[in-house]
């Protein structure tokens, strides 16, 4: 990306579409985009069988790294899950 130029990065927080200024964000600027309380856990939702590796409040997420391409314009989007830090439910 050219220095200067600004691109919103798009994520899924609980199967809402959001939007970040940049291509880095931390665990708890996450649960403040998502209006989360600080004691739940972020999850990234990854494809398949196993668990959602948790991302800690000060851990970044490379959202371009982690984009999985959705969408008939072919953008790409975070998938992130947010739950109660001792909510141990199975995946949905």
């Amino acid at each position: 990306m050219a220095e200067g130029k600004k691109s919103n990065e798009k994520l899924i927080l609980n199967k809402k579409e959001r939007e970040w200024p940049k291509q880095f964000i931390k665990g708890a600027e996450i649960k403040t985009l998502a209006g989360s309380p600080a004691d739940w856990a972020v999850n990234m939702s990854v494809p398949g069988g196993g668990e959602d590796p948790e991302i800690g409040d000060t851990q970044e997420v490379d959202l371009s790294e982690h984009a999985e391409p959705k969408g008939i314009n072919g953008s790409r989007r975070a998938n992130l899950r947010l739950r109660r830090a001792n909510d141990i439910s199975p995946r949905r």
